[in-house]
C-alpha cells in the first residue's frame, strides 16, 4: 500500500504520464524494485500508469466544469466494476492533477458526488404481499405470461409471493441498474425497519409498486412497510415512480371510501399521479397482443427515468 501511494503521488505531480518516465523518485523506486515479475510494485506500477492514461485521455481539453464531470462519470464506472483499487487510484490522481485548479463549488460538488457514487444504489424496489386470496397471489395471474417471459421466472400463479415486483427487479438488474428488493420481511420488525431504511437511504430513486391492498380498511393499519417505505422517500426528497398493478390506470384504482384514513394523505398523491401501468397477460394471447407495449413501458418511463437520476450524478456539475 506505501508503493502504491507513492506511485499515485508521482503520477499525479505531471498532466502526463510520460513525463512520469524521467521522475527521479520513480526512476529510484523502479530501481528499488528490479525486474522481479512476482513483486506486487509491477503489478501496482502497471495499474496506476493504465488509470493515468486513461485520465489523460478522458479529461484533456475540458473545461473545469467538463473535467468534474468526465471525472465523476469515470469513477462511477470504476466503483461499479473495479477489483484493483482502480476506483480509490482514479479519485486521488483527480485530486492530484485537477481539483486545485476548480472552483469551490466545482470541489465542492465533487466531494458531494463522490460520496454518493461510492455508497447509493440506483433503486429502491417497494411493493406488497399482501393477498387475501391464501394461496395464489391475484397480481401473478393478472401478469402470468410477463413475468414468465420477462422475467425469466417460472408459471406464478400458485406462488404467494408478488412475483411481478421480481420481475421488474430483474428487468431492471439485467439493464445494468443496482437495486434493492426484499423479497421477505419474515423477521424481527424491528430488524425489517432498519434495513429498509437504510437501503432506501443508499438509493437514487424510490420505485413503487402500487396495489390497493396497500390502502384497504380491510387490513391492519400496522405494520405498513409501503407507506413507511414512502414516508421516508418523500422526507429524503427521492425521485418517485410508481407503477400501477392491478390494472388499468386510474380505472382500477381503490376508491377512497375503502381507504384508510391514516393512509389518506398517500392515496391523495397516488390518484394525483400519472402512474405507469402494464397491459393484462393473462393468456398467452394477450402476451402475444401486449408484448411490445408493456416493454416499451418498462424501458420508458421506468428504466429510463433512473438511468436519468443516475446520469444527472455527474451532468450537473456547476459550470463555474
Amino acid at each position: 500500500m506505501e508503493t502504491l501511494n507513492q506511485l499515485i503521488n508521482i503520477y499525479g505531480r505531471y498532466q502526463t504520464t510520460d513525463e512520469v518516465e524521467s521522475d527521479a523518485e520513480f526512476l529510484d523506486l523502479c530501481k528499488a524494485h528490479g525486474d522481479n515479475e512476482l513483486d506486487p510494485f509491477q503489478a501496482e506500477r502497471k495499474t496506476v500508469k493504465e488509470v493515468s492514461g486513461l485520465m489523460e485521455n478522458s479529461l484533456k481539453n475540458h473545461t473545469s466544469q467538463g473535467q468534474v464531470k468526465h471525472s465523476l462519470r469515470i469513477y462511477q464506472r470504476f466503483v461499479r466494476s473495479s477489483t484493483k483499487s482502480q476506483d480509490q487510484i482514479w479519485l486521488q490522481l483527480a485530486r492530484l492533477r485537477h481539483y486545485s485548479k476548480w472552483t469551490v463549488p466545482q470541489q465542492e460538488y465533487f466531494d458531494r458526488i463522490c460520496t454518493i457514487i461510492a455508497t447509493k444504489l440506483d433503486y429502491f424496489l417497494s411493493f406488497t404481499q399482501r393477498n387475501e386470496e391464501g394461496q395464489g397471489n391475484p397480481i401473478n395471474d393478472y401478469h402470468r405470461y410477463s413475468i414468465q417471459y420477462l422475467g425469466q421466472l417460472p408459471d406464478p400463479v400458485m406462488s404467494p409471493k408478488n412475483e411481478l415486483a421480481e420481475m421488474v427487479h430483474r428487468f431492471l438488474k439485467k439493464n445494468n441498474l443496482r437495486g434493492f428488493f426484499f423479497p421477505t420481511h419474515e423477521m424481527d420488525s424491528t430488524q425489517v425497519n432498519e434495513r429498509l431504511s437504510d437501503k432506501l437511504s443508499q438509493s437514487l430513486v424510490f420505485i413503487q409498486l402500487v396495489q390497493n391492498e396497500m390502502f384497504s380498511d380491510s387490513y391492519p393499519p400496522v405494520p405498513n412497510y409501503c407507506f413507511t417505505e414512502y414516508t421516508q422517500a418523500t422526507a429524503e426528497n427521492k425521485s418517485i415512480l410508481m407503477v400501477f398493478a392491478n390494472g388499468v390506470w386510474k380505472d382500477d384504482l381503490i376508491k377512497d371510501d375503502y381507504v384508510l384514513l391514516d393512509l389518506d394523505s398517500w392515496y391523495r398523491f397516488v390518484d394525483g399521479a400519472a402512474l405507469m401501468f402494464l397491459e393484462p397477460t393473462r393468456l398467452n394471447s394477450e402476451y402475444d397482443k401486449n408484448r411490445l407495449s408493456n416493454e416499451a413501458r418498462l424501458k420508458d418511463p421506468l428504466l429510463l427515468q433512473v438511468e436519468n437520476a443516475r446520469r444527472a450524478l455527474w451532468e450537473n456539475a456547476p459550470d463555474k
